[in-house]
């Protein structure tokens, strides 16, 4: 009220973007009383979302003096926060302090924010002063100052802020690179849950996206208990909805009028469904149903009876790198934007039945679980042939085949992948729709050995590829960075987004091997069904469920032995899978974890649990002329070895599934003894 008093700051600018200014030395202006404003619409209610604090703190790594004669602070990570800088400069200095992801040249760089300042400007009183920003936070690693004399990183300590969540899962492995990675992904989150699950935190942009919500959010709930932080953002995506007739907004909150997309909008269904699994809240559910139905009414109104829904605009498999011919810095991918939004209108009405069945809604379940059913058949019709021919022969296209199970020949849609990942000499080539569905859906379908080597791969494009380029976070874009470390566009290119860190899911599930069932949310009772890799050596798996805390490791031994522990909590069951594992040890009723064994899975209860067994096959892979053709082309070093002999490109798919001796004989008679051998002694070196 008027009892109130006014008078101005010393802050004189500030906003998340551009950053804020301050000026000491601005005269002091006598205070005045304060006047009554308009009371604000709305009501005021307790707020949902978690504190945003500073949760770490960090020294920078070093202190760089570029060639451009710059002074720059390196902190080694990519954050996302504020900071405190001591300074003690003459009355009436300017000192500012930007921020950017990365160097070019050695010099400090910020071009690919775009319009962003991402600065903070402080104007001295001459006085010893600790600088500190207020309203605005930055993405950054690397910080220039100016107007500092006798620079020290012992003046300067990064704020690392986001989202007050708790933290319950984690996995290592004995793979330096992809613990980097994984290291990589938990920092893209922290980077940017803050208060909003946003896209990236550091340029002119920031915002909620809801494609890149959806596609992480299994990811983020096995490193966190998101409930709280999801709950207040599908409260704001709901009050979208209310305003928009059913649609949901490509960002929320959204700025005024927007559009929507397929895979993006159906974050009103699939987050909500996936918070329920990993919780075992039905809470959720009932809260965000009004939202699911709303946005699957809007498709459906959209959609009509001219299958509109398919010709509105969508981002359809965004950054993905398969469209040919296309123009560099393209955005779209190959893989039909009509055929991805039918799939995820039918697969939005699906959860939205089941989210009625949950809550013993038996006329709103059968309601919507008729519409998905329909735009199943829908789907079918038009993309696929009466033999189950897929038509959108693109890796994402033919992921979305095999999850949704569209095809009526599932094993033609298999061998169909399988052959554009031989095309692609298994890279990926996977966008915003495909890369979170890919290595879930190729272990699901038998092809864990081309998920492996998708994870494990260092070349572009890949998640190792760019660790070794000194990614502290995840890329916007497969090639964020070129290979010389030059930024490859300034268009739109962010290091620190987390949408492609949904392989992190994939880990948790089919390498650590904790892998939460639909039919027991919570975790109640899981799968333990970890994929042992000679490469990793071995992994460990701890996740914290709503019964409480679950972990599962393994160690690949000497003499091609396998060590598996297990953890089983309170109150919890495991369905355990053993991998490569001899029928005969399940008769060792001397070990608990083989008490309860029906066809090959053990049923256990609370406790710990360990084995130690030699594996069926060979986990270190020995190659010679004896080896499938496929298995020795899909080495890259091996086939770089065999291309020095013959056209390996121009080998016909027919023959992959023969040994190397096999077809060489087909093509060029038989091997003789001496050839044998030397093929078989540079094979055997890899």
């Amino acid at each position: 009220d008027e009892t109130w008093s006014v008078t101005r700051s010393n802050l004189w600018f500030s906003n998340i973007y551009d950053g804020e200014r301050r000026d000491d030395t601005l005269p002091p202006v006598e205070e005045s009383p304060a006047r009554i404003a308009k009371v604000p619409k709305g009501r005021l209610m307790e707020r949902l979302s978690l504190p945003v604090k500073v949760q770490e703190e960090m020294k920078p790594a070093e202190l760089i003096h570029t060639p451009a004669g710059e002074e720059v602070f390196d902190l080694g990570q990519e954050i996302t926060g504020i900071f405190r800088l001591r300074v003690h400069e003459p009355a009436g200095t300017t000192i500012r302090i930007q921020t950017g992801e990365v160097l070019q040249d050695g010099c400090f760089y910020n071009e690919n924010l775009r319009t962003a300042l991402s600065e903070y400007i402080y104007v001295s009183d001459g006085t010893e002063k600790v600088i500190t920003p207020h309203f605005t936070y930055y993405g950054y690693r690397y910080v220039k100052v100016t107007g500092v004399r006798d620079l020290s990183c012992e003046d300067f300590t990064a704020l690392v802020l986001y989202s007050d969540y708790e933290s319950i899962g984690a996995i290592e492995t004995g793979n330096d690179l992809v613990n980097k990675l994984i290291s990589n992904i938990e920092w893209g989150m922290k980077g940017n849950f803050l208060d909003v699950p946003t896209d990236c935190p550091q340029r002119d942009e920031r915002m909620g996206w809801t494609g890149d919500t959806q596609v992480f959010s299994a990811t983020a709930s096995y490193l966190a208990d998101t409930y709280a932080f999801y709950r207040k953002y599908l409260y704001d995506l709901y009050k979208e909805q209310l305003i928009a007739g059913g649609m949901v907004p490509e960002v929320v909150p959204t700025f005024g009028p927007s559009k929507c997309s397929c895979a993006w909008g159906d974050a009103a269904c699939i987050v909500p469904w996936n918070v329920y699994l990993f919780s075992g809240d039905a809470a959720i559910l009932e809260q965000q149903f009004d939202s699911m139905k709303a946005w699957v009414d809007y498709i459906r109104k959209v959609d009509g009876e001219h299958h509109g829904w398919r010709h509105s605009f969508h981002y359809g498999d965004w950054l993905a790198l398969d469209r040919v011919g296309a123009a560099a810095g393209n955005v779209y991918g190959a893989t039909d934007e009509g055929y991805i939004a039918d799939i995820y209108y039918a697969a939005s009405a699906e959860l939205t039945a089941k989210a009625a069945a949950v809550l013993g809604r038996k006329e709103e379940e059968k309601q919507y679980r008729e519409i998905a059913e329909k735009q199943w058949r829908v789907v079918k019709e038009e993309y696929f042939t009466p033999t189950g021919r897929c038509a959108e022969k693109t890796q994402t296209g033919l992921l979305l085949a095999l999850k949704y199970h569209l095809s009526e020949d599932e094993e033609l849609t298999r061998e169909m992948l399988k052959k554009l990942f031989r095309e692609s000499r298994n890279k990926l080539n996977t966008g915003f729709v495909g890369t979170s569905l890919l290595c879930n859906v190729l272990t699901d379908n038998g092809m864990t050995d081309t998920a492996y080597r998708l994870l494990l791969n260092e070349e572009y494009p890949g998640w190792l590829h760019e660790v070794k380029l000194g990614a502290t976070t995840v890329w916007e874009r497969w090639n964020s960075l070129d290979e010389d470390g030059k930024i490859s566009s300034t268009g739109m290119n962010s290091l620190n987004h987390y949408s492609y860190g949904a392989i992190l899911e994939w880990m948790f599930r089919h390498v650590g091997g904790i892998h939460l069932l639909e039919e027991s949310p919570g975790g109640r009772r899981i799968a333990i069904c970890p994929n042992v890799h000679y490469d990793l050596r071995r992994a460990e798996a701890v996740y914290d469920s709503a019964v409480g805390q679950y972990a599962c490791s393994w160690e690949i031994m000497e003499d091609n032995r396998i060590r598996i522990k297990i953890t089983i909590p309170f109150g919890g069951e495991g369905e355990v899978r053993l991998p490569h594992a001899p029928e005969i040890l399940f008769e060792d009723k001397t070990n608990p974890l083989f008490a309860t064994v029906v066809n090959g899975i053990c049923y256990i209860t609370a406790g710990n649990y360990e084995v130690v067994y030699e594996a069926t096959e060979k986990l270190k892979k020995i190659y010679s002329v004896e080896s499938k053709l496929e298995d020795l082309l899909n080495h890259p070093q091996i086939r770089a070895f065999l291309s020095t002999m013959t056209e390996v490109d121009m080998i016909p798919d027919a023959v992959y599934g023969l040994s190397f001796r096999q077809v060489a004989e087909m093509f060029s008679g038989p091997m003789d003894e001496g050839q044998t051998e030397m093929l078989n002694t540079a094979l055997s070196q890899y």
